[in-house]
């Protein structure tokens, strides 16, 4: 859509941004898929290095905390379910494989094991989940953030993902390079291969000693913050462990 003498590309997100011309445009998506290209060729790579070095591994029980957080926050769109799972099947995450990253042909090269999941993503602060958002700029946003309880627990058992980081390194080089910097806000339902970071993540909670409900870690924007990545069969789980309430000017 035109505005004022540029072109306005709208987010779905609510607000957009300002490109000088269809030019300009076109030349930063060829700009964009060469990039991806050459990121996808790395990731299947990674990918299959990992799932066969993960092997070899063994969990340690230290990995998992119990953690007593009050409150969680989550970011949606106006019209979304903030606690609906159903996005993460379809698209994928950070640690949860979903969409076409669990194609036949990821099948055959990792193991059916590696199949889609169904997570919610959290943040321990409200600030920092709207920046990794992505609308923390954007003029006219109509996200909704949210405050998440628990509704009948006190704790979480989470896998924190820095002490795993450290300690696979040993067996692993480069896995922190591989899957710590991994966004939490990228375009999952972009990618048709599990990325390394989903790999660990599904490895990890298939060999936790006792039920896990998800991972910790820390944001991927360069701010002070945690993130969680929790695991449920379905939105109706979710519901049941989970409630949530809109905050105001947020």
């Amino acid at each position: 859509m035109a505005r004022d003498k540029g072109l306005f590309i709208q987010s779905e997100r609510g607000g957009g941004w300002l490109i000088d011309s269809v030019r300009q445009l076109k030349a930063e998506m060829r700009r964009l898929s060469e990039h991806f290209r050459d990121q996808d060729r790395y990731r299947q790579a990674a990918a299959k290095y990992l799932a066969r070095e993960l092997t070899t591994c063994t969990f340690d029980k230290s990995w998992l905390i119990a953690v007593d957080y009050p409150v969680y926050f989550r970011r949606v769109g106006k019209s979304r379910d903030v606690l609906d799972t159903a996005g993460s099947l379809s698209d994928g995450g950070r640690f949860n494989i979903g969409g076409a990253q669990a194609s036949s042909r990821a099948a055959e090269q990792l193991g059916t094991f590696y199949d889609k999941r169904s997570a919610l993503y959290l943040g321990e602060d409200a600030a920092v989940v709207r920046l990794e958002f992505g609308d923390a700029n954007m003029p006219g946003s109509t996200a909704v953030t949210y405050a998440v309880h628990l509704r009948r627990r006190a704790k979480l058992h989470l896998i924190d993902i820095e002490a795993v980081l450290a300690a696979l390194e040993i067996q692993i080089p480069d896995l922190k390079a591989m899957v710590g910097n991994a966004s939490m806000n990228g375009k999952w339902i972009d990618l048709k291969y599990p990325m390394p970071s989903q790999i660990l993540g599904h490895w990890l909670m298939a060999n936790a000693p006792r039920k896990a409900d998800g991972i910790r870690f820390p944001t991927a924007h360069g701010a002070v913050g945690w993130n969680v990545c929790l695991f449920f069969a379905d939105t109706r789980a979710c519901k049941t462990l989970l409630k949530a309430t809109a905050l105001d000017n947020l």
